[in-house]
């Protein structure tokens, strides 16, 4: 196997039956050659390239649909533009990129699955997303120089699923560019350390069913936009430690059935309006020492707001798991 990962060229014959290709950690692969391109894997769907830090370029092939490319040379990104058969595509790890090419997504208009993770040098999107009409799952993860997503979001009409993750310099989501997310049911944000606002665009989402805040310190409040979001069944937020109010608005919330509030130290109380969410269930508080004490069952100022739900759990944790100390935490191995 060594000798294999030591192989600067590979040629190829026809694979009529293959279905995946896996390229790992071959690190002195410079050229992959195939005597009549795509032709020679007519059944290649998967494909894997991984730790191939001088291949620079790969075949056309038509029948692929999944790629993932992960801590290669920047370069060999430009050979997606090509590929515009794919439905799933995994950027991931690629330390040199700053910017990727434009017009590099323009053509790939059945790719369903985006995820670019590991970015740290990448500043902007810029028009990537504009033509991604069949796309469902948008998955932007540990890119820190981004500041903004795109307005051409807006775009991805057919979007269900986005995750932003760890992407600390991110201020906000784009007004105008969440118009055209119709169809959006599950938003997460985590780990962004510089999020300070969901922005009044939140209101076209009237699709969300889900909606995820995780460790964002600078988040202050929920926009007043919230209160269209009528299909929303399920609110978590989490380690927001400068959240210091809920908008009455949280009581057009229709449909919500759980409620998660954990670590908000500044969160002060509970809006009347969430007398009017019949269709809550589910009330999880933990680590709001304001709330802990407010929602205490029959004695606490705002037990009546939320004597209605059926289950309600109200825990306090130390000082240790609010952001100083287990919240920030980002890895834990038990043995």
């Amino acid at each position: 196997m060594s000798s294999i990962r030591r192989l600067r060229r590979i040629n190829f014959n026809k694979f009529p039956s293959l279905k995946e290709f896996r390229l790992h950690e071959m690190r002195d692969l410079e050229e992959w050659r195939t005597m009549t391109g795509g032709e020679n894997f007519p059944c290649l769907s998967t494909l894997d390239i991984t730790d191939c830090p001088k291949l620079v370029e790969i075949p056309i092939i038509p029948s692929l649909t999944d790629l993932t490319m992960r801590r290669n040379n920047a370069m060999l990104i430009r050979s997606v533009m090509n590929l515009t058969s794919l439905s799933s595509l995994v950027i991931d790890d690629m330390d040199e990129l700053t910017v990727l090419l434009d017009g590099l997504l323009q053509n790939h208009k059945m790719l369903e699955m985006l995820k670019i993770s590991k970015m740290p040098n990448l500043k902007s999107l810029t028009n990537q997303l504009d033509n991604l009409s069949a796309l469902n799952k948008f998955r932007l993860e540990c890119c820190d120089k981004i500041e903004s997503l795109p307005e051409g979001l807006q775009n991805l009409h057919s979007l269900r699923e986005l995750r932003i993750w760890e992407c600390n310099n991110l201020l906000s989501l784009p007004m105008n560019g969440l118009q055209g997310l119709s169809s959006l049911r599950r938003l997460s944000i985590w780990s962004c350390n510089k999020f300070c606002s969901l922005s009044e665009g939140i209101q076209y989402l009237i699709a969300l069913e889900n909606l995820n805040i995780n460790t964002c310190p600078k988040l202050i409040s929920l926009p007043e936009g919230i209160q269209h979001l009528t299909a929303l069944r399920y609110l978590d937020i989490r380690n927001c430690e400068d959240l210091s109010s809920l908008p009455k608005q949280i009581g057009c919330l229709t449909s919500l059935s759980y409620l998660g509030i954990w670590y908000c130290p500044k969160l002060m109380s509970i809006p009347d309006e969430l007398q009017n969410l019949t269709a809550l269930k589910t009330l999880l508080i933990g680590g709001c020492p304001h709330l802990e004490k407010r929602c205490k069952k029959d004695s606490g100022e705002d037990w009546h707001k939320i004597s209605h739900i059926t289950d309600i759990y109200i825990t306090s944790y130390p000082e240790t798991s609010s952001s100083t100390g287990w919240g920030s935490l980002r890895k834990l191995k038990c043995c």
